[in-house]
């Protein structure tokens, strides 16, 4: 497992020796961050949608085309690290390549955080849907950010809170620099955009009043929980000199799970994905005959 840290020093294996119970976890976030940085997810190809609306992010719509043997790799190989940790994966290695597992319907489903897409892969391959539930999000990572790095920047000035590549929520935030600004960042696709301080980026609410926050008496403002009494959402805010890489934002998103805790106690929730409606095709290359390989 790789020991790969986050900005306050904290790294996988320390977040894994503290709490040994989120060590499967851990073992999959870890595997598809190195995975996201293998150059050969280079091969994705991203074809923007044609027309898209003003407030859509990036990638709506968009087409990915990855090499179909790179994707099959992919998950054969979070299917092997979630079962030497100890996850039940045993229904999905006997059906790859049969059309009751469907690999490409999965990682779309993944890539568009879509629950009922999830779902469906698994009534159809016979397994639980909590299994695919808890493998999508690993899943998409490289592929969301491979996508991100090919679509081009997102747009500078970017007025909503969700994010301006992938459309999810935001992990968290991150009160930036000396000047502290507010940067939202996106754990799937590694996304970073400047939001107001005052306004809710879950419904845009810029009520004083209305806004709050869930403030440790340990922690300070180092790490605390915004809140909106109007969508009763919450985001966690972690204080940092300069920006988190994608995956430190990942690793500090579980090491402040407390706050989640905290926050759901207190009434608040996230609220649920958005639609991307974004496309995965598996290229196939074809030998010298025309055979596909």
């Amino acid at each position: 497992m790789s020991t790969g840290g986050g900005r306050d020093g904290t790294s996988v294996a320390q977040l894994a020796r503290d709490h040994p119970e989120w060590s499967p976890w851990l073992a999959l976030i870890n595997a598809a961050a190195e995975r996201a940085d293998d150059p050969a997810w280079g091969d994705v190809r991203v074809e923007l949608a044609t027309f898209r609306d003003g407030d859509a992010p990036l990638l709506t719509g968009a087409v990915l085309s990855i090499d179909g043997r790179i994707l099959d790799r992919w998950l054969d190989d979070l299917l092997d690290v979630a079962a030497r940790n100890g996850i039940d994966v045993a229904g999905l290695p006997g059906r790859r390549g049969m059309p009751a597992w469907d690999p490409i319907a999965f990682a779309e489903a993944a890539v568009n955080d879509c629950r009922e897409s999830q779902d469906a892969v698994a009534v159809a391959a016979s397994v639980r849907p909590e299994l695919l539930q808890s493998l999508a999000m690993p899943a998409a990572m490289p592929i969301l950010r491979a996508a991100a790095r090919l679509a081009g920047p997102s747009p500078d000035a970017w007025p909503r809170g969700y994010c301006p590549v992938c459309g999810a929520w935001p992990t968290l935030a991150e009160a930036r620099g000396l000047e502290g600004s507010r940067q939202l960042r996106c754990g799937r696709c590694g996304g970073d955009w400047r939001f107001d301080w005052l306004r809710c980026p879950f419904c845009a609410n810029g009520e004083h009043a209305t806004l709050g926050g869930l403030v440790s008496e340990i922690a300070g403002d180092m790490r605390k929980v915004e809140t909106c009494l109007i969508c009763r959402g919450y985001l966690k805010t972690v204080a940092t000199l300069t920006a988190r890489s994608a995956t430190e934002v990942v690793l500090e998103d579980i090491a402040s799970a407390p706050f989640d805790v905290v926050a759901i106690e207190a009434g608040f929730s996230r609220p649920p994905a958005r639609p991307l409606d974004a496309r995965v095709e598996a290229r196939r290359r074809r030998g010298v005959f025309g055979f596909r390989r």
